[in-house]
């Protein structure tokens, strides 16, 4: 073994550096890093359809780093044209502040009355793990996703031959990075319930979790963040804010971690202004519903009790809190395992709704 500089050279613009490095082999004589950079390139162009493109006669690769804040953008020289690839580059951050869409305005306004500049083509290249509402997100602004699966397939090829100790580091590096992952899902997988903590002290491995549980999440929303002292949480909402006249509160399941250990959580949330004069009333009535929820809950456990041996063993709930309120919680251990809390939860999840649609003529 021996050192690997991307254990230090861990930020997004070491990242961006190496990816500039990489495509620039195309304009040098080496034959395998100069292949490596054109399968580079030809990767692109074909997730963006780009497939009748001759790479035989590209002229030169130019790239521009930190151009107008993108992070690298990249102009292939043909005889004929110039194709613009706008390259976002993410370590573990995600896009924000509609960055993408901005970035592709502008090199469609930059180049605007230039016959020989082509459409120009955005990827979304991140090593981290990838959300699948960021995915869905960078793919509705016209980029496509190269993650580490794509480039390590890229790489592996390259790796023995290429004699490029930066090539080598950083094929080690972003395969760790895959096999952490890797590590995570097989903990789900093979209902290690024992690495609970292992698995859900992580962001990336409660999105695991909840996507394994909510498997059609289209039909609500998951999103996730971080508590006060850093710790992540990660929610699913089964009904938003005013889906009826009777229930103006959203309703959704939380993991999360206290003294107990981690859970999943179901919870009522309504804002309710403190300097409204009505504050007092309306505080009363999420109270008042609360409670109707709780039965909602409790009726949802006898139901699927009736029905089933397999039951997962309620915790005590948490009453703290006059917005966010618990209305039922399973902790997951030794009785609640991983594979029997994605067993179950999905079919307590269509009773509960059920029961709430009887209860608050929710439609």
């Amino acid at each position: 073994m021996k050192p690997n500089i991307f254990n230090y050279a861990t930020s997004e613009l070491s990242q961006d550096a190496v990816l500039c490095w990489m495509l620039d082999w195309a304009n040098f004589d080496n034959k395998i890093m100069s292949d490596f950079a054109k399968d580079f390139i030809r990767l692109i162009l074909e997730l963006h359809q780009y497939e009748d493109q001759d790479l035989d006669n590209l002229e030169k690769v130019e790239i521009k780093r930190q151009y107008k804040n993108i992070d690298i953008l990249v102009l292939l020289h043909f005889s004929s044209s110039i194709i613009p690839i706008i390259i976002e580059d993410k370590t573990y951050t995600k896009t924000h502040s509609n960055q993408l869409k901005r970035y592709y305005e502008f090199i469609l306004k930059d180049q605007e009355g230039k016959s020989a500049i082509r459409k120009p083509l955005g990827i979304y290249y991140k090593t981290g793990f990838i959300y699948d509402n960021e995915m869905k997100e960078v793919e509705e602004r016209g980029y496509k996703v190269i993650g580490k699966v794509e480039m390590l397939d890229l790489m592996k090829q390259y790796t023995g031959q290429a004699g490029s100790d930066i090539l080598k580091d950083y094929y080690q590096h972003i395969s760790r990075l895959a096999d952490w992952e890797s590590q995570l899902s097989a903990i789900i997988q093979e209902n290690k319930t024992e690495k609970t903590a292992d698995l859900l002290r992580t962001p990336e491995g409660q999105w695991m979790f909840m996507r394994e549980i909510f498997r059609n999440y289209e039909e609500g929303v998951l999103y996730n963040g971080t508590n006060p002292n850093g710790s992540p949480w990660t929610q699913y909402r089964i009904i938003p804010y005013n889906s009826c006249k009777e229930l103006p509160d959203a309703i959704f399941y939380r993991v999360d971690n206290r003294k107990e250990g981690y859970y999943i959580a179901i919870r009522q949330y309504l804002k309710i202004d403190k300097k409204s004069p009505e504050y007092n009333s309306l505080l009363e009535a999420k109270k008042e519903r609360l409670e109707r929820l709780k039965g909602c809950f409790d009726r949802t456990l006898k139901i699927l009790g009736a029905n089933t041996k397999e039951i997962l063993e309620c915790g005590k709930i948490s009453k703290s809190g006059n917005f966010e309120s618990e209305i039922g919680v399973f902790f997951i251990n030794e009785k609640n395992t991983l594979s029997k809390v994605i067993e179950i939860i999905p079919k307590f999840n269509e009773a509960f709704k059920q029961e709430i649609e009887k209860t608050f003529n929710h439609q």
